[in-house]
C-alpha cells in the first residue's frame, strides 16, 4: 500500500513539472531576426514588403487576430523552388583600362555593362552580364587607318561571395568567365613610304576575370554599387594577341 502511494506521488510530481516546463516555453518570446530601417519606410511583417511611411499613417496594419480552428485533412500547398532567391538587376558604368601589349597602341574609352544576380545563399550570388567595351587606338595608327575604335561585346558569368556583410554596406569578391565579340583593327599592308595600313577583323575571344565591389543599400530595393574588375582574354585558342584590361565602374543596383 504504502509503495503505490509513493507512486502515485511520483507520477503526480512529474506531471506538474511537465506542465510548468510547457508554460515556460510558451511564455518565453520567440527572437525575431532583425529587420533593416530606412528613412522615410516601415516594414510589415505579414506581407515582408517596406511601404512609405504615408501608407503607415493612412492605413496601420490591423492586430492581429487568433488562427482559424483547422478543419478537415490537411492541405499541402507546393512553392516555387526560387522562393528562397533573391532577384536583382544592375547597371554600371565606367572607364577600361588597357594594360600590357594594349596599352602600347590603345587608350581607355567608357564601357557600360547590364548585369542580373540571383542571390542563392545567404551571402553566394549568381550573375550574368552583357558589356560593351570600347579603347581608342593611339594617333600614329588613327592616321594609319584605324579610326574607329576597338570594340569588345561580352558576356560574362560571374560568381560572387560577400565577405562583409552590414546593415548599411556589404564587400564583395568574384570571379568570372566570360565570350567576347571583338571587333579590331589589324595590319592589311604596308605604303611605298613604309607606314602601315590598317584593316578590320572579327574574332571570337574566351577570358577569366577576377574582382570585388562594394554595395550601399540606401532605399529598400536601390544601392548603390562601385567595383573593380581585371579582365584577360585569349584569342584564337591562345595564338592571337592577348587582350589583359582593368576596369572601374560604378552603378545602381534594383532588388526585386
Amino acid at each position: 500500500m504504502k509503495g503505490r502511494i509513493i507512486t502515485a506521488l511520483c507520477l503526480l510530481g512529474a506531471l506538474g513539472l511537465g506542465r510548468a516546463l510547457a508554460a515556460d516555453a510558451a511564455a518565453t518570446p520567440v527572437a525575431q531576426p532583425a529587420v533593416k530601417q530606412y528613412p522615410g519606410y516601415y516594414y510589415d511583417a505579414r506581407t515582408r514588403r517596406y511601404y512609405p511611411l504615408a501608407k503607415a499613417t493612412a492605413s496601420p496594419s490591423p492586430a492581429p487576430t487568433a488562427a482559424p480552428t483547422p478543419s478537415g485533412p490537411p492541405v499541402h500547398i507546393s512553392t516555387s523552388p526560387f522562393s528562397d532567391y533573391k532577384f536583382s538587376l544592375a547597371l554600371h558604368g565606367g572607364y577600361s583600362m588597357p594594360s600590357g601589349e594594349m596599352a602600347d597602341r590603345e587608350q581607355p574609352l567608357p564601357f557600360f555593362s547590364l548585369e542580373g544576380q540571383a542571390k542563392t545563399q545567404e551571402k553566394l550570388s549568381l550573375a550574368l552580364a552583357y558589356s560593351y567595351t570600347a579603347f581608342a587606338y593611339k594617333p600614329d595608327l588613327a592616321a594609319a587607318g584605324a579610326s574607329q575604335p576597338d570594340t569588345l561585346n561580352g558576356l560574362t558569368f560571374k560568381g560572387l561571395y560577400d565577405i562583409v556583410e552590414r546593415d548599411d554596406w556589404s564587400l564583395y569578391l568574384g570571379l568570372g568567365a566570360s565570350v567576347y565579340m571583338i571587333n579590331s583593327a589589324i595590319q592589311t599592308s604596308v605604303r611605298s613610304d613604309g607606314s602601315p595600313i590598317m584593316g578590320y577583323t572579327t574574332d571570337t575571344g574566351f577570358g577569366l576575370c577576377a574582382g570585388g565591389g562594394v554595395e550601399y543599400p540606401f532605399m529598400p530595393h536601390l544601392a548603390a554599387v562601385v567595383d573593380v574588375w581585371y579582365n584577360g582574354i585569349s584569342v584564337d585558342g591562345g595564338t592571337g594577341a592577348q587582350r589583359v584590361f582593368g576596369q572601374f565602374s560604378v552603378g545602381a543596383k534594383y532588388t526585386f
